[in-house]
């Protein structure tokens, strides 16, 4: 069962009303009347407003990471029509000056497999917004497709304590950490001297498909993991930390 908050205008006043969700499921839509406003308080809200922000800040490292994933790749291709699909400029200084349309597609993408990853069910609020009625028809496909790809369930997480989590040591066949560090010495000290920069060289020495890390009895493959150390996420700021102990001992 879902709570939501409705809210309407009655002389020059809002007026919120709760509601409880019977029968949602891991996707569920709502369509409401114009005039009011929905909202999902347990949920993660994700609105246009949101999304263009999103891109407007993101570095062009975060974007060439981010662009280039398997799971942004495929879920930029579920967004459109075949007729209308095209990669995204590699430059997202060049991306901002595109379409907003295009940018609240992206900011989607990022912003709700950001929440996912964390473990949060999300409310996109008029996902519809800026895209061209073409494009309208394939928004619910590919939030749906984002669910399914990521494994969420939809439920609501606390984060209350710290996460039990562990990295394994044998990296299942990836790259040995001593053999990485050595590597390094390699490589061009201003590319590599912060430990974010180690922790995302290390990853980029595995397979993307391989699970590295398990948290709260989720398995994290090492695409994951690339993306949230890229993100500055809690999950990439934990894995950094456990990089620089594994790399210090």
């Amino acid at each position: 069962m879902t709570k939501i908050v409705t809210t309407h205008i009655v002389d020059d006043e809002p007026v919120k009303t709760e509601h409880e969700l019977n029968n949602t499921t891991n996707f569920t839509v709502i369509v409401h009347q114009q005039g009011l406003k929905v909202d999902v308080p347990e949920f993660v809200t994700v609105d246009p407003q949101d999304t263009i922000r999103c891109m407007a800040e993101m570095t062009q490292k975060q974007w060439e990471w981010i662009s280039t994933g398997g799971l942004f790749r495929h879920l930029w291709e579920e967004a459109f029509d075949p007729s209308d699909r095209t990669p995204p400029p590699k430059s997202i200084e060049v991306f901002n000056m595109g379409d907003m349309g295009l940018r609240h597609m992206a900011g989607m993408i990022v912003l709700g497999c950001e929440a996912i990853f964390a473990g949060r069910s999300v409310f996109f609020r008029n996902p519809e917004t800026y895209l061209h009625p073409k494009t309208e028809r394939y928004v619910a496909t590919m939030l749906k497709k984002m669910l399914d790809i990521t494994g969420s369930k939809g439920t609501v997480t606390t984060t209350e304590k710290e996460p039990e989590a562990f990295i394994k040591e044998d990296l299942q066949g990836g790259e040995p950490l001593s053999s990485v560090m050595e590597n390094l010495e390699a490589e061009s000290k201003a590319e590599v001297e912060t430990d974010r920069d180690q922790t995302l060289f290390w990853l980029k020495c595995m397979e993307p498909t391989k699970e590295l890390a398990e948290l709260n009895g989720e398995r994290l493959t090492v695409e994951r993991l690339l993306q949230e150390v890229t993100n500055d996420t809690d999950i990439g700021r934990w894995l950094i930390a456990q990089f620089v102990q594994l790399r210090d001992n």
